[in-house]
């Protein structure tokens, strides 16, 4: 079964739609692929049917919030005017809008990223281990790294620096143990079926 990975994305959605289960080609074991994108083209092709159109609509919205977000992460760790370049940076980067018409996992993994980030900089700054943004960014993360699996160390790697701060400066810092778990709840069925 030969496939390139934009077609790929899209036999694992029909073959979700159809009954047939998570593979590239029905009856040919389990998929090594994350499944955060093929399921998003799921919903799309449910909703709008087999649409390439309709998936790039979704793109472009998901490539316009990541542009704000990031617009929102700058404002949060510098000032507005940083925000403001970080964001229209991102939004005219021809790397990153040129994704937008492609079916594959780049803009989504971006958006998650983005997203994942900013919601651990919220966390962070209301300055509360029990607060939600902890486990949302832990569940942002996850679905990151289930969108694409390169991520997958990212969160422990945070975890590894967040320890030597602690060690270093004797300041606990909880939070970041809650997003890591809720994180691990959110790859783990998905590193228990592989």
């Amino acid at each position: 079964c030969q496939y390139s990975d934009s077609k790929g994305y899209g036999d694992y959605a029909i073959n979700l739609l159809s009954g047939q289960g998570f593979f590239l080609c029905p009856g040919i074991g389990p998929s090594g692929r994350t499944p955060v994108y093929p399921m998003m083209l799921t919903i799309i092709f449910f909703l709008f049917g087999h649409s390439i159109f309709a998936v790039q609509i979704v793109e472009i919205v998901l490539f316009i919030i990541t542009s704000v977000i990031t617009y929102y992460i700058g404002r949060q760790l510098f000032s507005n005017a940083i925000g403001v370049l970080a964001g229209f940076l991102v939004a005219i980067n021809p790397d990153l809008r040129i994704f937008v018409y492609y079916q594959l996992t780049e803009n989504t993994f971006t958006f998650f990223l983005m997203l994942s980030i900013f919601l651990y900089i919220l966390a962070n700054k209301k300055n509360n281990d029990e607060n939600i943004l902890y486990p949302l960014s832990g569940i942002f993360f996850g679905l990151t790294a289930l969108t694409k699996p390169s991520f997958i160390y990212y969160p422990v790697f945070l975890t590894i620096v967040v320890l030597i701060i602690f060690l270093k400066n004797k300041i606990w810092h909880k939070g970041i143990f809650i997003m890591l778990i809720f994180y691990s709840i959110t790859i783990l069925p998905w590193i228990i079926r592989n």
